[in-house]
């Protein structure tokens, strides 16, 4: 009878460790920590270590936008990012059920979920997330999301004067910013840093001019299309002309 509680309390300990798996990397001044459910396996947990390591490269070019859009405290995108979110979680999303297509989440608030229970303030990554090959667009799934830390959050989209453009609103409808500097505003100038740095913008301005599409104030879309043609001088100007018009 002793041993089997004994190994009872093992295993019960076992699986609080398991729960609280830790993440740590270095910091200016000690360590960034974060926990990771157990729900996250090994693989997972090397590739999330490996991204938050490319996150520490990309710096934040200091202007008056990125910061309205990240503050002025963080020199690099991982003390910003580290600073909303401690704690990650994975959720496997249900074959046929509504959401099945969610790359990740960030929980402002205590909810459940086809039967599952998320508590506020973690970040939940489902398979889509590790399976993705980008690494920038990686990187900045993981922006948008901590963007929500700050209080920031989604509104269903405006109707879009452009054809194209509203066909490409209706794939996610309730998925524009709110705010006026918002998640999609945040991914948008995070995923261009990203791209600077990688030599990637050629590859990667649709998907960026697409990010600003979901920015729904004008002056805000304006100061991202004037950011992009500061750092990306070769854009041709027709390309943002949808971005700045969007909306009736």
């Amino acid at each position: 009878m002793i041993k089997y509680l004994a190994s009872l309390a093992l295993f019960f300990f076992s699986g609080l460790a398991m729960a609280q798996q830790k993440l740590e990397l270095p910091a200016e001044n000690g360590t960034y920590q974060f926990e990771l459910s157990s729900k996250i396996s090994i693989a997972e947990r090397d590739q999330l270590k490996s991204d938050f390591t490319e996150l520490k490269k990309i710096l934040i070019r200091k202007s008056a936008l990125t910061e309205k859009l990240y503050g002025s405290q963080s020199l690099d995108f991982l003390d910003w990012f580290a600073k909303r979110i401690s704690r990650i979680s994975r959720y496997n999303p249900k074959p046929g059920k509504k959401g099945g297509q969610i790359i990740a989440v960030y929980a402002d608030k205590d909810f459940e979920y086809h039967d599952e229970i998320f508590e506020k303030g973690w970040m939940v990554l489902t398979p889509h997330y590790f399976r993705m090959k980008d690494l920038v667009v990686r990187l900045m799934i993981l922006i948008h999301e901590a963007k929500h830390a700050d209080g920031v959050g989604h509104v269903q989209c405006f109707k879009a004067n452009s054809p194209a453009l509203s066909s490409s609103l209706t794939r996610v409808k309730d998925a524009c910013d709110a705010d006026e500097y918002g998640s999609y505003a945040a991914g948008a100038l995070f995923e261009l840093l990203a791209a600077l740095h990688h030599k990637k913008s050629g590859e990667l301005i649709e998907d960026i001019l697409e990010q600003i599409v979901r920015v729904q104030k004008l002056e805000s879309r304006k100061a991202l299309a004037v950011q992009l043609q500061e750092w990306l001088p070769g854009l041709k100007s027709d390309r943002l002309e949808n971005a700045l018009g969007l909306y009736e």
